[in-house]
């Protein structure tokens, strides 16, 4: 699907700095998040879109393979979608302590 939906390459803002991957190296990290936290579950709790944006909060509930402890993150992100349609940028924040509910 990182191949249909994702422009490449594909920047990524976050708390670390900006990177910018191509599709084999989004998908190596999205290994990597599957590996550790085994059957997510994926809940968006409110999302809004624009003319070229879609904001999203989201929660990540899932199992901690690492630790053996259930983890729950929420996300905020903010995507920019390219003129092909693609999304081709994202800003995230997340959480791994309480809510926002």
């Amino acid at each position: 699907m990182i191949d249909e939906i994702i422009a490449e390459p594909y920047l990524r803002h976050g708390i670390n700095g900006t990177k910018s991957q191509t599709h084999a190296e989004l998908k190596s990290d999205m290994r990597q998040y599957l590996r550790v936290h085994q059957r997510p579950k994926v809940v968006i709790a409110d999302q809004a879109v624009t003319v070229d944006r879609v904001w999203s909060r989201v929660k990540t509930v899932g199992l901690n393979v690492e630790t053996g402890d259930l983890s729950t993150i929420w996300w905020l992100q903010v995507h920019r979608v390219d003129q092909t349609g693609c999304l081709a940028e994202v800003w995230t924040m997340y959480s791994f302590e309480a809510g926002w509910d």
